[in-house]
């Protein structure tokens, strides 16, 4: 689903382009989708164009502006976020990821190195949410 959440757009009516970075959320649960989306609202910086529920939703559903950044889970019903990490790449090779994980172990984060992701942040650790997608947009890896 592509949404505003009120704070402006990527181009605003004269035509210039703000300086705010704009992010794609996909996880399917939607009360994260939904904290993740008002958390980072917070910062003037930063705009959710989207979210989605599924790997196939995110497909199905992406915006004429492509993201900055998606943020990526890991564990979606249908394509996993690995493999939508992947298609998003094929895409546009310009995309960058960041996955999302309920998990602790470290074998994601290999194959998230593998499927392109520039980095990994557990969702126990969101206080450090802003810190990742900084250090992303910043054109460096957080892992």
């Amino acid at each position: 689903m592509v949404l505003s959440l009120g704070l402006g757009c990527k181009d605003d009516v004269r035509g210039t382009v703000s300086s705010q970075q704009t992010l794609f959320i996909i996880d399917d649960h939607e009360r994260l989708r939904l904290q993740l989306s008002r958390f980072l609202a917070a910062e003037p910086e930063l705009l959710v164009i989207g979210t989605a529920a599924s790997a196939e939703e995110t497909l199905s559903s992406l915006p004429e502006t492509w993201p900055d950044l998606f943020l990526v889970d890991v564990s979606l019903p249908g394509m996993n976020g690995l493999e939508l990490i992947h298609k998003l790449l094929e895409l546009n090779s310009e995309s960058k990821c960041l996955v999302l994980t309920g998990n602790s172990e470290t074998i994601y984060k290999g194959l998230a190195k593998a499927k392109g992701a520039v980095g990994l942040i557990e969702k126990s650790d969101i206080d450090h949410l802003r810190e990742a997608i900084q250090t992303i947009l910043d054109g460096n890896e957080y892992w």
